[in-house]
């Protein structure tokens, strides 16, 4: 039977063409908006899923307290404390700090900027990041690359037993390289170094003040609970105020945070690591469910305005003895065929969105997931069988005698009815779509074309490796049509400046900074005006 409905619904729909490529067609644009945004939502959720014990493995989070009153909750915590848990407590099995630095890296006569994080031995045990050759960098002086950053630095040749310089520091022995993990992490770097490396140059004070100095994770032995470590963070942030307090006059509260609630990020934390927010998440989803709610309508809307042909073949069919499920089984069969040519028509168009770099950046490696073409079918399914919900239910309700007699139009669409209700809502759902693009592009815009206190005009931005702007800046400030050359850490207008932490005297409380290192023609190459 089920074939047989599936053979019908084929020869209505190669038998009114223009009518099905407009149902297939908008189906379809609405299921590849929504598609993105499933893999948007899904990636979320797999971050760090392939860590070994996740469930007993927690960051600690630093709510930091001025003397003002203001509080501001951190992901981060003092570089210190990762170790100072472990060897003063026993309930506490792991930990790690992970501190990140942004620098130059040297080696095989290449010099690339790289983001760098230093940890401890534990983080190879906590942490899923599997070795794909070589051994992990637990001394001074050595280092693990992932598997991009070798490729960068020495190409196919094995890096094994290479040095590699980083920043001004001494030479670094690469002792590993990593397997590029099969989901995304938070923790994002290209490669790993030994916290050692840094700790040895700082006083113990030192590593206690700063409260954005690291993330700290710690993996708690089996049978021990959440509420154990969190009186044991309770006793920490007590000793780390008494030293902290003195000296900067704010106090920590440490918290725990468990690795698998770290993302989608639902808490607001600064010192954010790579972790998607769950409120952007939400955007996405909306934004992919209003778009398919007005496939969903234009459906709907389509398949009753041609309820006059279909409504005398129900008709027909319940005279020869069909039931109601059948008739609905029959539409629903319909839809959901609607529903597959309208996946591989949205599949087309996403093979075309993905040339675009910000739907790359949104899609990742994600569409070669196996799990998510599951998600994509079952998604599908739905799709049609909700789509045709409606007109099923609509069609498989006509009465045989008044549909033959032709009375069934006046009972249908007479007043206020359904297809004149969801004809008001499709528009108005476009209008308001349509409004807020206008809305959109007018304040894109706007936010390039506004004047914001500073020169924009021939002026070129390039983006150089850290501390080589000293070199490139001579030979740019020769070059035939350069006026002048000048350099800054962050470009304005785009949230790139170091926040941080000041106050005009000792005794006053601080105040957060946006904070730029430019050098001195920056000024006048901007044309910036000192006013005081």
């Amino acid at each position: 039977m089920l074939r047989n409905y599936i053979k019908i619904a084929w020869r209505n729909l190669t038998k009114h063409k223009l009518f099905s490529f407009i149902n297939i067609f908008g189906l379809a644009s609405g299921m590849a908006v929504c598609m993105l945004a499933l893999i948007k939502i899904k990636e979320a959720y797999d971050y760090d899923t392939f860590h070994p014990n996740s469930q007993n493995t927690y960051r600690v989070i630093t709510d930091l307290n001025r003397k003002n009153g203001d509080h501001l909750l951190c992901a981060s915590s003092p570089l210190a404390l990762g170790h100072f848990l472990k060897d003063n407590y026993k309930y506490i099995d792991k930990s790690t700090s992970v501190y990140f630095s942004h620098e130059e890296a040297t080696a095989n006569n290449k010099k690339l900027s790289v983001k760098e994080a230093y940890v401890d031995p534990d983080f190879y045990k906590i942490f899923g990041f599997k070795l794909l050759t070589g051994s992990p960098a637990t001394g001074l002086q050595t280092v693990v690359l992932t598997t991009e950053t070798a490729e960068r630095f020495f190409g196919k040749a094995n890096p094994i037993g290479q040095t590699i310089t980083i920043g001004k520091s001494d030479n670094f022995l690469v002792t590993g390289v990593l397997k590029k993990p099969p989901f995304s992490s938070h923790l994002r770097f290209d490669l790993l170094a030994s916290t050692a490396a840094i700790a040895h140059h700082q006083q113990n004070n030192e590593t206690w003040t700063n409260e954005a100095a690291a993330y700290t994770y710690v993996q708690l032995k089996p049978g021990a609970s959440l509420s154990g470590l969190k009186n044991i963070l309770a006793a920490v942030s007590k000793q780390a105020s008494a030293i902290v307090t003195p000296l900067s006059g704010k106090r920590f509260v440490f918290d725990a945070q468990a690795l698998d609630d770290i993302s989608p990020g639902t808490k607001p934390l600064y010192n954010l690591t790579d972790e998607p927010i769950f409120p952007n998440l939400i955007a996405i989803g909306l934004i992919g469910f209003f778009m398919l709610l007005l496939a969903f309508f234009n459906y709907v809307n389509l398949t009753l305005a041609r309820s006059l042909d279909r409504a005398r073949e129900v008709g027909i069919r319940k005279v020869a003895g069909a039931l109601r499920q059948d008739v609905m089984l029959q539409f629903l069969s319909e839809s959901v065929l609607v529903a597959i040519l309208a996946f591989g028509l949205a599949f087309l168009e996403l093979r075309l969105l993905m040339k675009l770099p910000t739907v790359q950046n949104i899609i990742g490696d994600a569409i070669h997931d196996k799990t998510l073409w599951l998600y994509f079918i079952i998604f599908t399914i739905i799709t049609g069988l909700i789509a045709g919900w409606i007109p099923a239910k609509v069609f498989s309700g006509f009465q045989p005698v008044r549909v033959l007699k032709g009375k069934f139009n006046a009972k249908l669409f007479g007043g206020v009815g359904l297809r004149k209700s969801l004809t008001v809502i499709q528009f108005a759902s476009s209008l308001i779509a349509i409004v807020t693009l206008l809305i959109f592009y007018r304040q894109s815009v706007y936010m390039a074309s506004a004047d914001y206190g500073f020169k924009k005009e021939d002026l070129l931005n390039i983006k150089l490796p850290d501390q080589s702007f000293e070199k490139a800046s001579v030979t740019l400030a020769s070059t035939a049509g350069v006026e002048q050359a000048s350099g800054t850490s962050g470009l304005f207008g785009f949230s790139e400046g170091d926040v941080r932490f000041i106050k005009r005297e000792k005794t006053q409380d601080s105040i957060t900074a946006t904070y730029f290192s430019v050098s001195p023609s920056f000024i006048k190459n901007m044309g910036l005006q000192i006013i005081a």
